[in-house]
Parts: structure tokens; sequence; C-alpha cells
């Protein structure tokens, strides 16, 4: 399906003249004539949507986001507004920076920014003047220097007062909400026949719930602060007996940043959210026994949003947001009930760092991010744009249609996909709900391996994407080139323990669809061909095997002897590898996890092995550096690696890990060649 963006010169032409120019190109980067403009084959990306109905899935094709060679707008005559509403965000100045600095570098010197949000458009001394020095230092402060708004008067009332300023392109950040009242808006201004307007939104929620898009502005800042805070309250649950710590995080309808805190700090021994519809009395059951159990440091994570769920919201605030009940403090009591009744003296550490997190600087991928945005905010709108939105779809900078976005429903955390089932096998919670809020019972219905095999797109229909802007990446006669993994079968099967062991995972799923078919591939476009830069024969289209869980497996647990080994230099998260594959391994069964000193060489070295435990790891994550001494070897040439190969064979591993660059991975196909040569059946896997 196209998604369609406004465009001035498709619908209302400027009467004064000042559309359609050609004195001025937009700015680049690079430097170069032509450099990066979005054109040809580059113009639109296809983007595969966020549902699966029954008739099967949702494929957009969207317009990239990015400058244009012809500008629509005389930038002399631009000017420009820049409206806040709803909540703090990280990142929010970097936006305003970045917008006004964009339009100044097209050569726009009429911007102004708006104190209050859309309340603020009718008040004429609440319209600031920004320009470059004045918003310069602005982009690491937290908070914004328009102060945000909720609520707005009558959109006709808004629309006349941007007519009166003579103003030509709006720029509104904010929510889903804000979204739709830049879209009434640009509707308003129509109706009073005001059709010369770009109108665009630059989406902004910390609780990532924007339909559509892969994430929004200021949700990686959240939770990289929020799991600190989760860090924190780890230290104070593992360093006093019988305590318990009890984090509650943003995220109204999403528990989006819940989930990757908790991901992303480890050490959570429950995560709830409100997709998931919780029985009390067995997430209570659970709390106690996770008290019984833990030697030390048992970490509840939960959203606010399960003050809606779990508790019923009262009223609405001025945004018509729910006023929900506080879900931390209920739980909290809830827990310490319990606890009482058994007679236990456990007590609870809370944590509520919610506007601690939303009034922050923004951290460097979030402040990379912003700029962007706003850059293609500016690209679209000096283009004649109007009537969207701009953001990251399907790993694509987009222009979205503001009805898209705004009409969509909130997304939410779908709790089949891989990261909910990451942090339930990290957590190792069992379902604590008979259902889901989220999701229809017919979601979770029995896989279907997928189809195999190279796809040649000629045979499969004779026009197989007659889409003009797609006809230079797909080109009838290409073929799909498959990257197919190897398993341990056939020759390679005489160590193998056997097949169709059933996952233990199982016992921690929560849902059937969260497990990946055997044969489970994704189709990766090749990369888009911006103006003026030449095919290249050997980018085709790439069929890959999905990572995952299998629900049946290859090895049977209890047998698997599993070797890691790490080479090269020093990178942050070695020792968090480290950790998360002894946990997994563990997980599954396999308690048999040795690790080697000093790369390559050290596998000649059984004897210097590291025997490594769940309990040696549990911390290493908080360590620099790495629990293994890494190896700075070459790789092995094929003799070395027949040695080494031998070696493995003689201690019965089963399972190898390598951690490495390029030079790692080569040793490692080096030791895949050794095995096929010895018919010895050995699982080997390098993490780049």
């Amino acid at each position: 399906r196209r998604l369609s963006v406004p465009h001035l010169l498709r619908g209302h032409r400027s009467e004064d003249g000042q559309g359609s120019c050609t004195s001025s190109s937009p700015p680049t980067s690079a430097g170069a004539a032509g450099s990066g403009l979005i054109g040809g084959s580059s113009s639109h990306a296809l983007c595969l949507g966020p549902d699966a109905p029954p008739e099967g899935r949702e494929f957009l094709l969207v317009p990239r986001a990015g400058p244009r060679g012809q500008p629509y707008w005389n930038p002399a005559r631009v000017r420009a507004v820049i409206i806040v509403c709803g909540g703090l965000c990280p990142g929010l100045n970097t936006v305003i920076r970045e917008l006004v600095i964009t339009l100044y570098q097209y050569g726009c010197t009429e911007v102004w920014g708006v104190d209050g949000g859309f309340s603020g458009v009718v008040e004429p001394e609440h319209w600031i003047p920004l320009a470059p020095e004045n918003v310069q230092h602005i982009r690491q402060q937290g908070g914004t220097i328009l102060r945000s708004g909720r609520g707005n008067p009558p959109h006709v009332e808004m629309a006349a007062a941007l007519r009166q300023r003579g103003v030509n392109q709006v720029f509104v950040i904010g929510g889903d909400g804000s979204q739709k009242g830049a879209m009434q808006i640009y509707d308003a201004a129509e109706a009073i026949g005001f059709s010369d307007l770009s109108v665009c939104g630059i989406p902004k929620t910390i609780d990532n719930d924007i339909a559509l898009l892969d994430f929004t502005f200021g949700f990686h800042t959240a939770v990289a602060k929020a799991s600190e805070v989760i860090m924190s309250a780890y230290v104070e649950a593992s360093c006093n007996m019988g305590c318990i710590s009890l984090v509650k995080l943003m995220g109204r309808h999403s528990g989006s940043i819940a989930l990757h805190a908790a991901m992303a700090s480890r050490h959570v021994s429950l995560c709830l959210i409100p997709e998931v519809d919780i029985d009390m009395d067995k997430c209570l059951k659970h709390i106690v026994e996770l008290q019984e159990s833990k030697r030390r440091g048992v970490v509840i994570v939960i959203a606010e949003g399960l003050g809606d769920t779990l508790l019923e919201a009262c009223g609405a605030d001025a945004g018509g947001n729910k006023r929900m009940p506080d879900a931390g403090l209920w739980l909290k009591s809830q827990i310490e009930e319990r606890f009482a009744d058994l007679g236990k003296p456990w007590s609870i550490k809370y944590f509520d760092p919610s506007y601690t997190i939303r009034t922050s600087e923004p951290n460097a991928f979030d402040s990379d991010y912003c700029s962007l945005l706003a850059e293609n905010a500016v690209h679209g709108t000096m283009a004649g744009y109007t009537g969207f939105c701009v953001g990251r779809m399907d790993g694509n900078d987009v222009m979205l249609p503001s009805p898209e976005v705004a009409n969509r429903t909130s997304r939410i955390v779908d709790i089949c996909a891989a990261d909910f089932t990451h942090v339930a096998h990290m957590t190792r919670q069992p379902p604590l709900g008979t259902t889901y809020a989220a999701l229809p019972c017919d979601h979770c219905l029995p896989m279907a391996a997928d189809t195999t095999g190279a796809i040649n797109l000629a045979t499969v229909q004779p026009e197989p994407l007659a889409i003009p802007e797609l006809g230079d990446r797909f080109l009838t006669s290409e073929v799909v080139q498959t990257l197919s993994v190897d398993r341990v079968a056939g020759a390679l099967a005489a160590r193998a323990p056997g097949s169709g062991f059933v996952s233990p995972l199982q016992a921690f799923g929560h849902c059937s669809a969260s497990f990946q078919a055997s044969d489970s591939w994704f189709l990766r476009a090749p990369p888009p061909i911006y103006a003026g830069a030449q095919h290249k024969a050997t980018e085709h289209p790439l069929q890959l095997l999905r990572a995952g869980p299998r629900l049946t497996l290859q090895w049977s647990p209890p047998q698997v002897k599993a070797l890691i080994v790490i080479n090269g230099s020093l990178c942050p998260g070695l020792n968090s590898i480290v950790r998360e594959l002894v946990m997994m391994l563990n997980l599954y069964g396999c308690s048999d996890v040795h690790g080697v000193h000093g790369g390559f060489l050290g596998i000649a070295k059984p004897d210097e092995w590291l025997d490594i435990t769940q309990g040696m790891v549990e911390e290493a994550d908080l360590q620099r550096g790495s629990l293994l001494s890494v190896g700075q070897d070459d790789p092995p040439h094929l003799d070395m690696a027949e040695l080494l190969m031998r070696t493995l064979v003689r201690e019965s591993i089963s399972h190898v890990y390598f951690i490495g660059g390029y030079g790692t991975h080569e040793g490692a196909m080096r030791l895949g060649e050794a095995s096929t040569k010895l018919g010895y059946g050995i699982s080997m896997c390098a993490i780049p």
C-alpha cells in the first residue's frame, strides 16, 4: 500500500509566486553537488507494517525523508514557527536547535518559537524569535526553552493566528494527540482558504508508543537512565538482608521502557507491564518464592500503566490522558500485606525516577537522532510537503502522512515477540495470568515453516514489483541470495547426541509464537540508491535465517559442554556477553561451561581453561574489561586449526562461542573446516 504525503505543488499553488523556487538548493553535509539527495529509486522505502492480518503481512511504500534537489519555498519568504506540546522528554532542545539551524542553513531567517504549546499560538506575547545564536548551546540541556503545554484553543483560531503572522511552515513536536492537533490545524487552515502551509509533525513520546515508528526520540535516554536506577535498586536489595527493591517506570499504555531497562540492567527478578493481564495472587506468590529462594538482590520493575489495568483510572488531565492511580505504591502495599500475613520481616525499597528521567539531557544516540529528525523535517517542508510526520520505520528514515500516525492505535509491547520473550527468559518469570490484555486469543497459533530456498523474483510474478519508485532496486531478473546456516547433521552427526529434544524454555514462555520456526527467514532489501550514485552489481536482496529460540533442539542440554573464546582488543560489553552466554546455557540446562584464557592459542591448553558457573558471572557485567584474558594472536592456519579441533574432540566440547572481529571470524571458519575434515559434530557461533 502506497502512503502518499500531500505536496503543495500537487494541491494548492501559491498565488504570489513564492512556490517552485529555483534559486536555492538544500545544504548537504558532504559538500559534493547532489550528494545524498533523495531521488530516483531512493525516493521511497518498502517497509513492513506492524500488523499481520489474516490475509497476510502489510507492506507500505513510504516516501523517504531527506533533502530534495528542488525546494518549493523561496527561503527569503519562509516564516516558520515551532510548537512544543505534551510532557517533557529528553531531546526537546536538540530538536528545537536543529530546526532553527537547518532553516537558517537554507536561508530562512524568520523563525519563531511558541511558549505554552497550542495555547500560545493565539497569544502574540508568547511568540519568541529564534536564531542560531540563541539556540547554539541548548542541545545538552534537559527540558525545553519553549515551555510545553497541554490542551488547545479552537483549531480555526490557531489557523487564523498563523495566517495573520504570515506563517507558511509549522513544526509541531508532540505525541499522537499533538499530531492529531497538527493535522486539525492543517484542515482548519484549508477551510479558511489558507492552503499554502507546510505542516510537519515530529513525534515525541518517552513511552515509545507511536504507531508505525521503530522508536521515538528520548526513549533510548529514558532506558539508559532507568537502567541506572535499577542498578541502584539492585545494590539496595543485595546489600540489605530481607530486602526487595521495587522500581516504577514510565509507560501509560506501553511497557517498553520497563521492558528494555530490565534487559539492559539484567539484574531484574520480575518485570510487570500493562500488556500482560496479571493475576495478582499468582504474582504475589511468585514474589514470596523469589525472596525465599534468592540469596540476594530481588528487584521488581513495573510500568505505570498497571495503574489502569490493575486499578481504575480516575478522570483525565488537560491533554485528555487518563489520571492513573500510583500502581507502584499500590503494589508495594500489596506486597507488604502479603509479607505481614506470612509473618515475614522483609522490607521494600521503593524507587520512582519518572520526573528525573523526563528532565534529563539526551544521551549521544538520542542527540544524534533528534538532529536527524529536525533536519528531515525542514527538508520535507522546504520541498513543499505538508501534513506529514518524520521518523524511522522498519530501519528507514521516512515521511509518513499525519493521519497514518494520528489515527492508528498506540503501539504496545507484543508479548509474543523477541523482546518480551528475552525478558521472560532472563527473569525466569512464569506466566502470571491466563490471558493477555493486548492480544486476541487467536494470536498464538501453531507455527508454520516459512518457504525456504532462493527466490527468483522473475518466476514469482512476470512483473514482481511494478512500482516505478522501486524499479531500480528490484530488477525482474534479480535473484534473492539466500545465506543459509549449516546444521549439525548428516556427516557431522557422528557426535551429535540426537535431535528432537523439546526446549526447556517453554516453561518460561508466554506465547508459542515467541519461538521461531526451524526455517524462519527474513528478506533484507538492498540499500537505497541516492541521486547520482551507481548501482552495485553485488548488492542483491538477501534472505537470512532469523535468530531466536526454537521449540525442538538438536542437542540434549545435559550432554552439552560449551567453550567461550575471546580474541582481539578489549571492548565495552565483553563481560555482558560472557554473562548472558552462561546464563542462557544454564537456563537450557547446560551447566558444563568453560572459558579460554589467551584467545585461540588458549584452546590448546585445556588445563588452564576456566570453569564458569552462574554465580561467577552474576555481576560480571558490572566490571570493565574481560573476565577472560583476550588473545591477540593471528587466526590459526588450517594445520593449527586441525590441531585445536583435535583438542576440542578430546575434551568432548560440543559448543564453541567466539567473540571478536574479522580475524576471529576467519579463525572460526578454519576451525569449522577442520571439524568437517575430522567428521566431528560441533556447533560453533561467532559474536562480532
